[in-house]
This record gives structure tokens, C-alpha cells and sequence, in this order.
């Protein structure tokens, strides 16, 4: 039977507690098949080892010396005379399982880490698409009477919270849908902890919010759009459609809309609305924390500085590297066309941009969750177009690990004190 990964996280924090019934129950049965070896120490099968490779393996080197001390214990006062020999060698086997076990859920944990920043790059690359769509489609059907696209208006709305009006950019999203969807009414939420809510915007002033709505309670447990023509049981609902803005699997946004017209309110514009509500949430959180590194790499574009810092992040906390390749030279001829290069040759998740540093033309190139060697590979398809090995040094070149950074900082800023 398959553990949740509930079960699992309830297994892991009480650790110690199962070791110790495991080897509580363990050291029982021995008791109980022969008094004077509890351990099992003298049948023709190792039990005690496949004991303590279970435990090891599953819980760690910890978990693993303690039971291997358990078994101590139980060797000294069980036994005429402690055998020396065998207690060595279980905490010998206990030490190898648990490397064994360190570089297993290293590797998890690293597939797992990749897994989650590819499947976020996913989503909002999707998004960000779906809306370019949007916008086409709505100058497609409204070119004369409505020349502002959709994508044109994001750009207005994020541009009021780079300018410090966080109320606004909310605000004049609600109006954006007003305009281009013909919502009447609606309420834009922010979800929070321990089920409190923030109401960020609304249609119309003091407006108020039902958290218990049914139709709200289904959305946040299905973590799925849901209308009032889904089923017979939301035609009590106060609202007529409530879209989620999801997260790394989490809802954390709603958008509630309590009134649109007839004509309106059909499938394509409910699809459309909760792309651009997920998308704005994406949005307001990058911007949110761009507005906090603002003096990191200051010079360069938005998606390069925050793609970077979000690394760095995922480095702290799991400790999977990633790798930065720097160019740098005053040839600036040169540099554009090693630049050209390599917005050709690079792969989708990675990132490139340029600056100009004191008269100083630099590239930063971000390769996510790529060693050196692989960054090694990619400069010698660069090679192949532009020399990189020219003796005269025209181009610097500086390959940096996430762990480097700050090494990486001094070389994209040498003057920097």
C-alpha cells in the first residue's frame, strides 16, 4: 500500500519514536524465539541487519545509530559477553546505509526541485501566451472601436505597482475586465493564512465578500474554476462565477464575479478571465519581490533578475545548483554577435540579456539546474560561430555556479568596491 506524502511527513517527524517501536517489537520476537539471543545474533539470517538497513534506509544515518545503540544496549545486558566484533560491524553497515541514504534523497530532492521550478516555468509561460492569444483575438473582433489590446492594458496595470500604487494596479485590473468582458460586478481576493482573506479590489465601492459561499468553498477544494451552470447546487450561489489563481498547486487568489451579462458569459470568456486573473497574481508576486531586490543587477531586465534570485533561492534550500555564464568586453561589435549567438543556440529555459557597464558591453546568460560541464558544451556550439579562445583577450568569459555568485557579481561589476 502506497503512502501519501501526508503519511509520509507524519512517518518523518516522529522518527525516533518508530525506531524505537521497530526495535522495541524486534528485540520482543527475539526474546520470545530464544531468551538467551535476543538479537537474533545466531540465526543462519542476518535479521538484525536487514533490521537495521530498513530503518537506515528509510529514516537516516540518526535513526540508523540509534537503533544500532538500542541493539548495543540490548547486546550488554542480554548476552554473558558483548560481542565486540558484531556490534562493530552493524554500526559499520548502519554508516554505509546511511550514505546510501543521503545521496537517495539528495537525488529526490534535486529531481524534485527540477520537476517544480520546470513545471512553474510551465504554467506561467502558458499564461503569458494564452494572453497574447486574448489580445490578438480581441483586436481581431474589435480593431476599430477598441485599439488597446488586452496586452497593452497588463502593461498599463503593471506599470501602476512599479510605480508604488499597489491599489491601483488592482484596481485598474478590475476595470480592464469591466471594459474589455463586460463584468458589472465582481471582487478581486487575496487568500491568507488560517482562512482570512483581503479583499484587494471590487467593482463597486465597500462592496462585501462571502467566504462561505458554497460555491467559494468548492473552489478552493477543487482549486478549479467553477459557474453557476456547473450543477443545480451553485444556483443558491450569491456569485455567478468564482476563478482561482493557482500556484504551485495552491489557490491563491480568487476573482468573484456576482454579475455579467447574458450575452457575456459563455466559455471562452471565463477560460480568458481566469488566465489573466492567474496571471496577474504571477505578476504582482514578481513584482513584489523585484521591488525588493531592486539592487540586485540593476542594469539588466526584469525576467534575468528575478529568474536569478529565485535560483539562489531554490540553491539555499535544496542546495541544486544552477550556473551563469558572463561575457564581457568593449568590442561591442563583437559582443552583438556573440549575443545573436546566443539567443540562437540557447534552450528555452534559459535566459540572456545584455548591459552596459561603464562603457563595458556584458551577457549574463542563466542556465537552470546546469553544471559546469554542460555550460562547457554549450560554449564550444558558441565557439564554432565566434572565437572565444582569441589570445588577445577581446572577450572575457566567467562560468559561475549558483554557489558563486557573489564571485559572479565581482566579475559582471570588477570597479564595484
Amino acid at each position: 500500500m502506497l503512502l501519501t506524502g501526508k503519511k509520509r511527513r507524519l512517518i518523518a517527524k516522529y522518527a525516533y519514536l518508530e525506531t524505537v517501536i521497530i526495535v522495541g517489537l524486534y528485540l520482543a520476537i527475539g526474546y520470545w524465539i530464544d531468551p538467551q539471543d535476543i538479537c537474533l545474533l545466531e540465526s543462519s539470517i542476518s535479521f538484525v541487519t536487514i533490521l537495521l538497513a530498513v530503518v537506515t534506509l528509510f529514516h537516516g544515518v540518526t535513526s540508523g545509530l540509534l537503533a544500532v545503540m538500542l541493539i548495543g544496549v540490548a547486546m550488554k545486558l542480554g548476552y554473558t559477553e558483548f560481542d565486540y566484533q558484531t556490534f562493530l560491524a552493524l554500526l559499520v553497515l548502519v554508516l554505509v546505509f546511511g550514505e546510501f541514504h543521503y545521496y537517495w534523497k539528495r537525488a529526490i530532492s534535486q529531481h524534485q526541485t527540477e520537476a517544480i521550478f520546470t513545471r512553474q516555468k510551465l504554467e506561467e509561460m502558458s499564461k503569458a501566451f494564452y494572453m497574447l492569444k486574448i489580445s490578438h483575438d480581441q483586436i481581431e473582433r474589435s480593431y476599430i472601436v477598441k485599439p488597446m489590446s488586452i496586452r497593452n492594458s497588463v502593461r498599463l496595470v503593471k506599470q501602476e505597482f512599479n510605480e508604488g500604487k499597489q491599489e491601483r494596479f488592482y484596481h485598474y485590473f478590475i476595470q480592464m475586465l469591466k471594459e474589455n468582458f463586460s463584468v458589472k460586478r465582481a471582487t478581486l481576493i487575496k487568500l491568507l493564512p488560517d482562512e482570512k482573506y483581503e479583499i484587494l479590489a471590487s467593482t463597486q465601492e465597500n462592496d462585501s465578500f462571502d467566504p462561505k459561499d458554497l460555491m467559494v468553498k468548492s473552489v478552493i477544494e477543487k482549486k478549479a474554476p467553477i459557474y453557476v451552470s456547473s450543477s443545480d447546487r451553485y444556483s443558491v450561489s450569491r456569485y455567478v462565477a468564482v476563478l482561482p489563481a493557482i500556484v504551485n498547486d495552491k489557490v491563491i487568489g480568487l476573482l468573484a464575479i456576482e454579475s455579467m451579462p447574458f450575452m457575456a458569459f459563455n466559455k471562452d470568456s471565463l477560460i480568458s478571465i481566469t488566465v489573466l486573473t492567474g496571471y496577474i497574481f504571477n505578476e504582482a508576486h514578481k513584482l513584489f519581490v523585484l521591488q525588493k531586490i531592486k539592487d540586485f543587477l540593476p542594469e539588466f531586465r526584469e525576467n534575468l533578475r528575478f529568474e536569478v534570485h529565485r535560483l539562489r533561492l531554490i540553491y539555499q534550500n535544496h542546495g541544486v545548483e544552477s550556473t551563469l555564464l558572463v561575457f564581457r568586453s568593449r568590442d561591442r561589435l563583437a559582443m552583438h554577435q556573440l549575443n545573436d549567438t546566443i539567443q540562437r543556440n540557447r534552450r528555452l529555459l534559459d535566459i540572456a540579456d545584455d548591459a552596459q557597464l561603464d562603457g563595458v558591453d556584458t551577457i549574463v546568460a542563466l542556465f537552470p539546474f546546469a553544471d559546469i560541464s554542460a555550460v562547457d558544451g554549450f560554449l564550444k556550439r558558441i565557439d564554432k560561430h565566434i572565437d572565444l579562445t582569441d589570445e588577445s583577450g577581446t572577450i572575457q568569459v566567467g562560468r559561475f555556479l549558483m554557489s558563486q555568485l557573489d564571485l559572479a557579481l565581482d566579475f559582471i561589476y570588477p570597479e564595484k568596491p
